[in-house]
């Protein structure tokens, strides 16, 4: 049984059958990609569904043809729509009423339908499909945010793609509104990020809603981790804790607020294993000198905290300047692409190149 998976361009690698599951074929969106998925059951895809924190959204596939009006419905998905269900067509194609025959047994309700059907076109071929998720991208928690906030599914990825694992030491030194520290705590306690809010389109079809949510919050954790939300400004420390109180993982994490300049008297030497933070790259309210040195400020300092096989990560709208402050205090390994809706990003993977500068001092 297949699913169709939408993810934010740039993800796609990590569906390698380990950190996540292998896909079958890649469909690339205006915004989005789409990867095709196949699942041991329908259940298997509804569990994911629950669990996921990288997919933007989930759709039971139910048919691929050119002709539109080739496309037919199996009985299986017959079976799990409510009998007197409402349902209403999404697509862009201008194909709705085509879409529409094949559910006639059913009335079109355009604001409140009990399914959703889905038809896309990739390449010259219609793809049909049975919303499961609605929106992941948005995460419930996210009340107390600011410009610099990343969404839910984007700050997931990002510590996908830094090889970021369980139990290991995190510090986000601009911290913003916390998403980043969220995710990874939802993650490494085996929080669903929708443990508190199970509505999702899927379980107004004829589904075992027990067999979805039981099996998997008995596995829910309830550790203190070694993850560090920082940041110099006050009001983004708190905005964090609030987010992450929503959540319900305020009391797995650290809450710091410390001036990049202050990042080595606050912790302890090679006390990270990783640090992961959101920087633009560049600014209107500072000059480019200005801003070299304060991103030298921050790899001195983070040079010094994080471990001597740590991981350092920078997620970037603008790369080359931070690229070149980097240079004294640690060596470019890879710089990945990635988009968050059609906004291109950076996300830069840095390792240490050997002792600190302040340990060359003696300091």
């Amino acid at each position: 049984m297949n699913a169709l998976i939408s993810i934010n361009k740039g993800f796609e690698k990590l569906f390698d059958g380990v950190t996540a599951p292998k896909f079958l074929e890649l469909l690339e969106g205006e915004s989005n990609n789409v990867l095709m998925i196949a699942f041991d059951s329908f259940e298997k895809i509804c569990l994911y569904v629950y669990t996921t924190q990288i997919a933007n959204s989930v759709s039971l596939f139910i048919d691929r043809n050119r002709d539109v009006d080739k496309l037919t419905v199996p009985e299986f998905i017959k079976k799990i729509i409510p009998k007197d269900g409402k349902f209403r067509i999404t697509t862009k194609t201008g194909y709705e009423d085509e879409a529409g025959k094949l559910f006639s047994d059913h009335k079109v309700d355009l604001k409140n339908p009990d399914f959703n059907i889905e038809l896309e076109e990739f390449d010259g071929e219609f793809f049909l499909s049975l919303d499961l998720s609605g929106d992941l991208s948005k995460r419930d928690y996210k009340v107390f945010n600011n410009p610099l906030s990343m969404k839910g599914t984007t700050a997931f990825g990002v510590l996908m793609l830094t090889g970021y694992t369980k139990g290991k030491s995190l510090l986000n030194p601009f911290c913003n509104s916390g998403t980043l520290e969220i995710e990874a705590a939802l993650f490494d306690n085996n929080i669903s990020p929708r443990f508190y809010n199970k509505d999702f389109p899927l379980t107004r079809l004829n589904v075992d809603k027990d067999l979805i949510f039981k099996d998997v919050d008995s596995h829910v954790k309830s550790e203190k981790l070694d993850i560090t939300a920082a940041d110099p400004l006050m009001r983004n420390i708190t905005a964090a804790r609030k987010n992450a109180k929503i959540a319900g993982v305020e009391k797995y994490l650290n809450f710091r607020r410390i001036d990049i300049d202050w990042m080595d008297i606050k912790h302890d030497k090679l006390e990270f294993d990783y640090i992961i933070t959101f920087m633009p790259g560049s600014s209107k309210h500072k000059n480019p000198t200005t801003l070299k040195k304060d991103f030298e400020q921050l790899f001195y300092q983070a040079e010094y905290i994080i471990k001597k096989k740590g991981t350092l990560a920078i997620l970037c709208l603008s790369k080359d300047l931070l690229i070149e402050s980097a240079f004294k205090y640690f060596e470019l390994k890879e710089t990945k692409d990635l988009y968050s809706g059609t906004q291109l990003m950076y996300l830069l993977l840095f390792n240490k190149k050997g002792k600190s500068e302040k340990e060359k001092k003696g300091g």
